[in-house]
């Protein structure tokens, strides 16, 4: 279970097409039972009074009814598979990490709008699409997350709107040979190991497991498809929010070593430059 969504593993929510695996999700909402109830209480409370505060309350509960039920979705997480996803893709990550802060100055906001997204959006496009291409049958993972409406007799409706995504590839990060536990790090070495190095989530869908969804499949590909026994993740120290949530996820500073920290390469408005980060590691049991 992860946040609010579960996995649904029988034949009619998992499919795999080729070499591809899309993992179907659904989110179970409380709220809608709890509001679908509270408004028959209402209703049998009101319904013989001639109150118009009674009806205006019946009414009030009927509509948020019919706007929580709405809210039930499934999720598919799978490669991007046409070049209007991976336009998407680049449109999240420019807005998520690009776009000018909300106290910037409106010159700079309109300079934004007027051209630095557009210039922004088509170079991160280009980047993922050109990697895509040069990393196909290495091990290189690029999933994007997509809701899935569901209509009343349980059948699933496809959504255009990317929601989220994650980039995760090979990087040189701290290995030992032989036992792990010991302190004296006598054999410590660095080869290329699954880290994660991109994770992003539209901001109207936050907090609702979508990116444990999205790590969760990373850890599943890199553990059982290429039988890796930890993953990565690098985490920029200023950032508190990722470093909650990996911790959440189970991830801890590896300090083998004493390697807490290392530089990473970051693209921000299509200019490269080396940034610390913190090295997060999950071992799989």
């Amino acid at each position: 279970m992860h946040g609010q969504w579960q996995f649904f593993l029988d034949r009619d929510r998992f499919f795999m097409v080729g070499s591809k695996q899309y993992v179907v999700q659904r989110r179970r909402n409380k709220r809608g039972r709890d509001a679908m109830m509270r408004a028959v209480d209402l209703g049998a409370t009101f319904m013989n009074s001639s109150s118009t505060k009674g009806m205006c309350y019946v009414l009030a509960f009927i509509c948020l009814c019919t706007v929580t039920i709405k809210m039930i979705s499934a999720l598919i997480i799978s490669p991007p598979s046409s070049a209007g996803d991976y336009r998407q893709l680049a449109s999240l990550l420019a807005s998520s990490f690009d776009a000018p802060a909300g106290q910037s100055s409106k010159i700079e906001l309109l300079k934004w709008n007027m051209l630095e997204k557009s210039l922004t959006e088509e170079f991160i496009y280009k980047q993922y699409v050109s990697t895509m291409r040069r990393m196909s049958g290495k091990k290189y993972q690029l999933l994007v997350a997509k809701e899935y409406d569901e209509d009343e007799d349980g059948n699933l409706r496809v959504g255009d709107d990317i929601v989220g995504m994650i980039e995760m590839g090979l990087s040189p990060c701290p290995a030992l040979d032989g036992n792990d536990d010991d302190t004296d790090y006598p054999e410590l070495l660095l080869r290329p190991q699954p880290t994660i190095g991109v994770i992003c989530v539209k901001s109207t869908h936050q907090k609702n497991g979508i990116g444990q969804a999205l790590v969760h499949k990373c850890e599943y590909v890199a553990s059982q498809v290429w039988n890796e026994e930890c993953i990565f993740v690098d985490v920029e120290p200023d950032n508190n929010r990722a470093l909650e949530f990996f911790e959440t996820c189970g991830y801890d500073v590896n300090e083998l070593g004493g390697i807490g920290t290392r530089n990473a390469t970051v693209v921000r408005r299509r200019a490269a430059e080396s940034k610390p980060h913190i090295l997060l590691r999950k071992k799989f049991n």
